[in-house]
């Protein structure tokens, strides 16, 4: 994404240092940090698209693991996503909702190459075994925490959003609403729920269910 489409990585939480080039795991373990990606002219442009994938194993820029191997990057991609926002002058925001911890300590046989080829199976990471990425220790805290520095705070000449919410990520954009709706319902003009994971649950408010309704 960033040498094909143009996109600028970003780390999460704004307050950690950028890391050093080339990443690695083990600098992912020290920052605990999470990565998005945004076009060069989202904090110029007037239109913004807002990209929230689902959950599982995949990270920033992908719908499915499984569609890329088997199918195409095409259809297992945003590219297409990206091609089309250019073409119609929007900006763009990728979230990356899924990577929320770090190991604390990394298997010494991971990202090596006798790790590669043991036959030996990696020992299970639990979640007492992680550390939480500050400001991101879940989906929804993430998309709430890249509306609030980023779309928020730098995205400010953007009056026409539109978010595509894929799967699990139609449930972070429902908690989005739910938390910031005064800011979302200023600005965001429409949601495009791709199989998506969400619902109007009963204690919702007027205004929450008319938006989803009309938008």
């Amino acid at each position: 994404m960033i040498s094909a489409y143009d996109l600028n990585e970003m780390w999460l939480p704004l307050s950690n240092p950028p890391p050093q080039y080339p990443v690695t795991a083990v600098t992912l373990q020290t920052l605990k940090s999470s990565n998005i990606f945004v076009s060069k002219d989202a904090f110029t442009c007037e239109k913004l698209m807002l990209i929230i994938q689902g959950s599982g194993a995949v990270r920033a820029g992908m719908w499915a693991r499984a569609l890329c191997m088997n199918e195409s990057l095409e259809t297992g991609t945003i590219f297409n996503y990206l091609k089309q926002a250019k073409q119609e002058n929007y900006g763009v925001v990728v979230f990356n909702p899924n990577l929320n911890r770090v190991p604390k300590k990394l298997d010494p046989l991971a990202f090596t190459r006798n790790g590669f080829f043991t036959t030996q199976k990696p020992k299970p990471l639990r979640r007492d075994d992680c550390e939480d990425i500050a400001k991101n220790s879940s989906p929804p805290e993430h998309v709430i925490h890249v509306w609030d520095e980023i779309v928020e705070k730098m995205c400010t000449a953007a009056k026409d959003i539109v978010i595509v919410a894929h799967s699990a990520g139609g449930y972070c954009t429902m908690e989005l609403l739910r938390n910031r709706y005064d800011q979302v319902k200023q600005r965001v003009r429409g949601i495009g729920f791709t199989d998506s994971v969400h619902s109007v649950e009963r204690n919702d408010t007027p205004q929450v269910k008319q938006f989803v309704m009309q938008n």
